[in-house]
């Protein structure tokens, strides 16, 4: 089982020329995208192909960052992450109706046959947030894919999936990891999430909240 450990100092260098930078939103968002509070949890967000197109034609993704807020220092484990990624047409400007943890829909064929280079990153992954006194309390934060995500279509939306399966939460209210970013009410369905104790998920569940929240997130490529 992979264990990604994230500290101050993965984070000292900054963006890249050339690699991608998403969002500019100061709202937070707990369940985004994992949620540290509860037991288990899972997170879909689509990132449109305008977005991305500074990325070439059959990149590797091979990194990934959020821009987290963290009020209180300390740890913050969150165990058996299962991260998905896979592109769709331009046309889509969010989610189905009737989407499952996967990403799929149970009744839009035309969705889910539209899907694309659908490859699984991470299989039971520890993510471990190590705030130290001497970070700031909102900073990109983030880590390098175990398994990379090759073929990258830049003409398309690429969606981004977790699914956590922990069995166990961070205690705390204010203090675990939120995630910066926007909401909107113009574009529906760009994100999913969920969370509960007590019962894990599948990745056939089917999705109970969607909103339009877009997240600071960076994207790295090879």
């Amino acid at each position: 089982m992979p264990c990604i450990v994230i500290s101050g100092q993965d984070f000292a260098t900054p963006i890249q020329p050339g690699d991608v930078e998403i969002g500019n939103g100061t709202s937070n968002e707990r369940d985004m995208p994992n949620n540290f509070y509860y037991d288990y949890s899972y997170s879909g967000t689509l990132l449109k192909a305008s977005q991305l197109s500074a990325i070439p034609n059959g990149a590797t993704i091979n990194r990934i960052e959020w821009e987290y807020e963290i009020v209180t220092n300390g740890t913050y484990t969150i165990n058996n992450v299962d991260m998905y990624m896979f592109q769709t047409p331009s046309s889509y400007t969010g989610f189905p109706s009737n989407t499952r943890v996967s990403g799929l829909s149970s009744t839009d064929t035309t969705w889910n046959n539209s899907i694309t280079n659908y490859f699984q990153t991470e299989y039971s992954t520890t993510i471990e947030f190590i705030k130290p006194s001497a970070d700031p309390n909102i900073k990109w934060r983030g880590f390098n894919l175990t398994n990379s995500y090759n073929n990258f279509d830049n003409t398309k939306n690429l969606a981004i999936v977790f699914l956590n399966n922990d069995g166990n939460y961070q205690a705390g209210t204010q203090s675990y990891p939120r995630v910066k970013g926007n909401f909107s009410s113009n574009n529906g369905g760009t994100c999913y999430f969920d969370e509960r104790d007590n019962t894990p998920y599948t990745l056939t569940d089917f999705v109970n909240k969607q909103l339009s929240f877009f997240p600071n997130i960076r994207i790295y490529w090879s």
